[in-house]
């Protein structure tokens, strides 16, 4: 009785910690899709755009937050969305414009929100753990 009480409990301790190695390859693995979904949706970073990817251990998912940014003479356009880099399903947008008018866009879960602290609130979420 004693040895099952032993082996159930090391056996609940290995499930509740995850291993670095497989920590590490997953975050190696999302670094991968990361920069191919960037690269397939046509960013490059000579042209202003950047990338930031996290495998979330606690979700299970790699996400990817994509920045871009265009200049013109007279105004700026910043656009940065964050999504599930092999679903490529979308969890937030914010898009800034700042020249004659300013305005923000702000997407939080295809719901509105009403600031850029607010998204980088919600992205953080996703990209620390």
């Amino acid at each position: 009785m004693n040895k099952f009480i032993l082996v159930s409990l090391i056996s609940i301790l290995m499930v509740g910690c995850s291993s670095p190695y497989t920590s590490l390859e997953a975050q190696e693995k999302c670094a991968k899709q990361s920069f191919s979904t960037f690269t397939n949706l046509g960013y490059k970073t000579e042209e202003g755009a950047s990338y930031e990817n996290h495998f979330n251990i606690r979700l299970g998912k790699c996400f990817v937050e994509i920045s871009n940014v265009n200049t013109t003479e007279d105004s700026v356009f910043i656009q940065k969305t964050l999504f599930d880099a092999y679903e490529s399903k979308v969890y937030a947008t914010l898009d800034r414009f700042r020249g004659k008018t300013n305005s923000d866009i702000c997407m939080i879960l295809e719901k509105s929100c009403s600031s850029e602290t607010e998204y980088e609130d919600f992205v953080k979420i996703y990209l620390e753990d």
